[in-house]
């Protein structure tokens, strides 16, 4: 079985205008002008899907090792990458193509960028670590504190508002599952409560994702998706839980997300991607699932790291040995249609996201020194 690592995903690791390539010599991004995208390039066309979607953009060469995460700064105009033991800072003005601003001595594997921009969040290790952004062009990256976490493998990081959430996968009996920071105080990030604490309840957890006052943790052992109220942060309850259809591997429970009051949730070896029915976070169901088009009986595709956008459903998989970014249309969210499948060109995947009508998409070369490709495409 494949797990998480600390940037999400073992083989695919997860969170605005910029896109990675690394090629034996270094990584190249990715970028487009919003207004005027440059050098479309024709998507690859599945079971007959004419090619309309998605269309690609420019490159920049970055010398370096394979990227562990890169996380996008729409509000400052900036992106993340680690690397080499290093965060870079890139400028990513619209219409340029992205420079470097400096770099900031780090072994983070995985970073998430506040909704406002301000500050920008790590995991390194089992340190917790919290950064000011800012514009300037000599200090664009400040550390300001960290917190050691309880835990023997954090491997997911989630922020929401003044709170953090830490996936530890690799938790012990004895220890917390799901760490909840408060950070309100940026300078003293304080452990709160735990998800999942001296049960098996959320054995084997990958991924936690927050809606209102509810949090919904993966348990990839139990094939599960668990839903905690957590409008007291210091006092999460456990209200519900639902069974999830297996993959290939009795595996099925991976990275979460929504559109209206349905979730969508990847595997883990899997070919499946479940569909839960959340209107009653108290008695959620599973509505149906999705089956990407396969041609790799080994995995089963290893549909991972899925997001929500421009209403649809974006994900990566393995296809007869090619790694694939596919799409579904989310018209009517409880039965995605087939959209559109683009062709990365045997990368593995590294990392997706999403912004303003964009997709994201960095992939690592498989079994080599440096990464691979990472691509923008435009959402029409």
């Amino acid at each position: 079985m494949k797990k998480l690592n600390q940037s999400g995903i073992a083989h695919w690791i997860v969170p605005v205008l910029v896109v990675l390539i690394i090629a034996a010599v270094g990584t190249r991004i990715l970028t487009t002008s919003h207004a005027d995208p440059i050098n479309p390039s024709a998507a690859l066309s599945y079971a007959g899907k004419a090619k309309q979607d998605l269309t690609l953009s420019q490159t920049l060469n970055i010398p370096g090792s394979q990227i562990s995460d890169l996380a996008l700064n729409p509000e400052l105009n900036v992106a993340y990458t680690t690397n080499d033991f290093k965060i870079s800072v890139w400028s990513t003005s619209s219409g340029t193509i992205p420079k470097l601003v400096t770099t900031v001595p780090s072994s983070a594997s995985k970073i998430v960028v506040s909704n406002d921009g301000n500050y920008l969040y790590s995991i390194n290790g089992n340190v917790l670590a919290i950064y000011q952004t800012s514009t300037s062009s000599t200090s664009p990256l400040t550390y300001l504190s960290s917190s050691l976490i309880n835990g023997s493998q954090p491997d997911y990081l989630k922020v929401s508002g003044n709170y953090a959430y830490v996936v530890d996968w690799a938790s012990v009996t004895s220890k917390p599952k799901v760490e909840i920071y408060d950070i309100s105080n940026k300078q003293a990030p304080n452990e709160v409560a735990a998800l999942g604490v001296n049960s098996d309840l959320l054995k084997s957890p990958t991924a936690i994702a927050v809606r209102g006052e509810y949090a919904y943790v993966t348990s990839d052992a139990n094939t599960t998706l668990n839903v905690f109220n957590i409008s007291k942060k210091t006092n999460p309850v456990y209200i519900s839980s639902v069974k999830l259809t297996p993959g290939l591997y009795n595996n099925a429970a991976g990275l979460i997300a929504f559109k209206d009051t349905y979730a969508y949730v990847t595997g883990i070896n899997s070919n499946v991607i479940n569909i839960v029915n959340i209107a009653n976070p108290s008695a959620p169901t599973l509505s149906s699932t999705i089956t990407p088009p396969s041609q790799n009986t080994a995995y089963g595709d290893d549909p991972y790291n899925l997001l929500v956008t421009n209403d649809k459903l974006v994900f990566y998989t393995i296809n007869g040995g090619n790694y694939l970014a596919l799409s579904y249309n989310l018209t009517s969210p409880a039965t995605p249609t087939y959209d559109q499948t683009v062709s990365l060109n045997g990368n593995n995947p590294a990392a997706i996201a999403s912004a303003s009508g964009y997709l994201y998409v960095a992939t690592n070369i498989s079994n080599g020194p440096s990464a691979g490709t990472v691509y923008i495409y435009k959402i029409n």
